[in-house]
């Protein structure tokens, strides 16, 4: 990877994967191949990177070596959305063409492709693997949460009623059927995933107000939840 660099005044230049050299900082900033998102494995031996080119990179946790390169084959650019991560081997992403991508970092290409259910332009912003990776919650533009099983893809059910505006991100608490999501309506909606029905499945709401890009669970038993606004309020 090339250096981390800084932008004056308050932008930062994260990394780079082109080895291409411009003498211009703002050039710099413009052009190459850039990280929008990454998460990790649970027993930290590998990085997965979502790129602006839409194809994902694996990388060796501590080396910061490549392992692989998913290459996303498209007839036009497709923008990885969210990475997401609860098995050892397992990375998931999801894409502005409403697709999500399943892959196991042993091997060179992509395991599972699962497609939105049909409607008319829905992207999905946000992914998530919970019960041990069984459950894939993907989070989509239409203000809905759609649920499939991580072996087969099959759609298990939706959840349409707690967000009106785009659900940005869905988190799952570790070791739990616990989901918060957060929207650009400013609600983080709370569920238990294991109740049959959505509304038994919402055990709360908090309003915060303003559209949220990112929510989770922290803390020593992933007690708390924290809320990212899009003006970087947290």
């Amino acid at each position: 990877m090339n250096e981390i660099r800084c932008l004056n005044p308050a932008r930062t230049l994260v990394t780079n994967f082109t080895t291409s050299r411009t003498s211009s900082v703002d050039e710099r900033y413009d052009e190459g191949v850039w990280v929008l998102d990454v998460c990790s494995s649970n027993n930290k031996t590998w990085l997965g990177c979502a790129l602006s080119n839409g194809n994902v990179q694996v990388y060796d946790y501590d080396r910061l070596q490549p392992i692989h390169t998913y290459v996303q084959d498209h007839t036009k650019p497709i923008q990885i959305t969210d990475l997401g991560s609860d098995l050892q081997n397992i990375l998931i992403s999801s894409t502005s063409s409403g697709s999500i991508h399943i892959f196991d970092v042993r091997q060179p290409e992509p395991a599972l492709r699962i497609q939105l259910p049909h409607q008319k332009n829905e992207e999905a912003l946000s992914v998530d693997l919970g019960f041990g990776g069984a459950l894939v919650a993907v989070g989509s533009s239409k203000a809905k949460i759609h649920f499939f099983e991580l072996r087969g893809g099959s759609l298990l059910g939706s959840y349409h009623d707690a967000h009106t505006e785009e659900v940005t991100r869905v988190r799952f608490q570790p070791d739990s059927s616990w989901l918060v999501s957060g929207s650009e309506d400013g609600l983080a909606c709370v569920f238990d995933t294991s109740q049959p029905s959505e509304e038994a499945a919402l055990q709360g709401v908090l309003n915060v107000q303003s559209p949220l890009r990112k929510v989770g669970f922290f803390g020593p038993a992933f007690e708390g939840i924290y809320c990212l606004t899009g003006s970087e309020t947290l």
